[in-house]
């Protein structure tokens, strides 16, 4: 007869450190009682071996989605070598980030992370976030080589179909440098706000629950970067506006300056001919794609400060527009493909369960 996957699910996930009861039915993520370990550390290490039948039987479905767009990153490096700065150190690291994923996801499962291995687990769960780091900062390296156009001219345009103004110089009536101030802070907490979010549901809920928010995080992210592809585009700060004038016309009072310049240095627009070298990450808004997951599951699962995550939120989408970084139709498009990714995401988890990963 064929198991349900529902109950096998919740048994094997419950919980992080279960009791001695529940050992026969641990997740292998879960750290053994102390008796249960033994040997030495390298002997463990000598113990673990990458094969295929352990990464199908360890794997989660966003450790898969990381190999995956890992893998096609590295192609792209392959293609582009010699047209990409630092090409072969892209790949070498691609390379090195997937051999890092296998040997966390494996060493986890083989060992039940004992103890003394406790550092493997926390590295395996948050091994996440700067794979995401990683892979944003070689997105740009491609666009321009698979699609040199940049689309701003057509977005402006259909921002003006649809409103009859530009948004971003409408906006600026209201213009105030405590306004500022807040949304650039609000825009800056951005970077955050998962982090923050994915610590709370580590420290607080059974595994289940941070498993399937790095599932949603993952699926939305490389959804995001996979759609810079398609309509390259810089943003209405150096279209519609004046970008060596953005201080003098938008002032804030305090940290406004230094966080937008850190802004600019992660966008690569610090340098003396920003237009050229800003990454073209503009369409679809990926502020708004993460913004709007992180608000439906602080509220769904019930954050300790999902009103803290809401009023952030609602800043962070306001001042995609009001500082000049998005065009509005990016905010729609996000909207879409966070919507999409999510549901690809839990299909591609349905999907690798049917075909034997056990805790995809």
């Amino acid at each position: 007869m064929k198991k349900s996957l529902l109950p096998y699910t919740l048994q094997y996930h419950s919980h992080e450190r279960p009791s001695v009861q529940q050992h026969r039915f641990r997740h292998p993520d879960a750290p053994p009682q102390p008796a249960e370990f033994s040997g030495s550390r390298l002997n463990v290490f000598q113990q673990i071996r990458i094969t295929p039948k352990r990464l199908k039987e360890s794997l989660t479905t966003a450790e898969i989605l990381t190999l995956a767009i890992l893998g096609f990153y590295t192609v792209l490096g392959c293609i582009f070598s010699t047209s990409v700065e630092n090409g072969l150190m892209y790949i070498v690291l691609n390379c090195c980030f997937m051999w890092l994923q296998c040997v966390l996801a494996v060493s986890v499962s083989e060992t039940n992370a004992g103890r003394t291995l406790r550092s493997l687990l926390i590295a395996r769960r948050f091994f996440l976030l700067p794979a995401i780091y990683f892979i944003y900062s070689q997105s740009h390296l491609y666009i321009v080589h698979i699609n040199p156009q940049d689309y701003d001219t057509i977005l402006a345009q259909w921002d003006f179909a649809l409103f009859g103004v530009y948004p971003t110089h409408w906006i600026h009536q209201f213009a105030h440098p405590v306004l500022t101030e807040f949304l650039q802070i609000c825009y800056f907490l951005y970077f955050w706000i998962p982090i923050g979010l994915g610590i709370e549901f580590y420290a607080t809920r059974p595994t289940i629950y941070y498993i399937r928010y790095a599932l949603y995080v993952a699926s939305v992210s490389y959804a995001l970067y996979l759609g810079y592809f398609f309509m390259p585009a810089v943003g209405p700060c150096f279209t519609l506006h004046d970008f060596t004038q953005w201080n003098a016309e938008l002032p804030g009072i305090l940290f406004t300056e230094p966080l937008r310049a850190l802004v600019n240095i992660g966008s690569g627009a610090s340098t003396a001919t920003p237009q050229l070298t800003a990454h073209r990450n503009c369409m679809p808004s990926g502020h708004t794609m993460v913004t709007l997951l992180n608000m439906m599951i602080a509220f769904r699962w019930k954050s300790r400060l999902r009103w803290c995550y809401l009023v952030v939120g609602c800043g962070i989408i306001v001042s995609t527009v009001y500082l000049r970084y998005h065009y509005v139709v990016d905010l729609l498009a996000g909207a879409v493909v966070t919507i999409v990714a999510l549901i690809g995401g839990r299909l591609l988890e349905y999907g690798l369960r049917r075909i034997g990963f056990v805790h995809a």
